[in-house]
């Protein structure tokens, strides 16, 4: 019975340690999130918020919209370089991150056009603008262009969405296929309608003359 006290000593001690390293993991996951908060602010648009991180000053602001269901921080490192020459922005689009959840049950690529434009408003972004969009990013930048040509001096698209595309799917897949392809886009985590959202593309005006530049893998 003597040595029963030191068992339950390093049993204790066991037990803390593994609660340590528990700690340690949870922390360590969510750094990258806590980090993300410290790069930016979280800015009113009436009745919710949206987080925006921006660095540098000058102008042109370069904003950068991100991909379909991305918080936005995997441009930290091209904010980084941009931010010597001049101003340069990423936020998170509605229910990303810490940006708050939108009412609409489905929405499109119109509804974060003008989340963009209330973002900018309120935290004072006026332009010009260089807008930068990748992927699904692209939709809406060509938008918010189209609906503030005078804002807006540049525009940069990376492996941007076409507006075509989901038509040449359905077009040269099976039925079958098509189907798996429907049911999948339409679980992305923004409740993106991509359909309407590539109409409303296509409805949009072209760019005109302002300057662009394409870069695809």
């Amino acid at each position: 019975m003597g040595g029963l006290p030191g068992r339950n000593s390093r049993r204790k001690w066991v037990i803390l340690g593994i609660v340590a390293v528990l700690l340690v993991a949870l922390v360590a996951s969510m750094l990258p999130t806590l980090l993300l908060l410290l790069r930016g602010d979280l800015v009113d648009i009436g009745g919710r918020s949206m987080f925006i991180s921006c660095e540098g000053s000058g102008a042109p602001t370069v904003l950068l919209e991100a991909g379909l269901g991305s918080v936005g921080d995997d441009w930290k490192d091209v904010q980084e370089a941009v931010a010597r020459d001049t101003r340069v922005c990423f936020y998170s689009r509605a229910g990303m991150g810490f940006s708050g959840t939108a009412d609409e049950p489905v929405r499109t690529a119109r509804d974060a056009t003008d989340d963009l434009t209330l973002l900018l408003e309120a935290a004072d972004l006026s332009g010009p603008h260089v807008l930068v969009g990748h992927s699904f990013g692209g939709f809406v930048v060509r938008l918010y262009a189209d609906q503030h040509p005078e804002d807006v001096v540049g525009m940069v698209l990376v492996d941007s969405t076409h507006e075509g595309e989901l038509t040449r799917y359905q077009e040269s897949l099976s039925v079958e296929a098509w189907e798996v392809l429907s049911q999948v886009q339409g679980e992305n985590a923004e409740k993106m309608d991509l359909a309407a959202s590539s109409e409303q593309v296509s409805e949009a005006g072209d760019l005109g003359d302002l300057p662009l530049i394409v870069i695809s893998a």
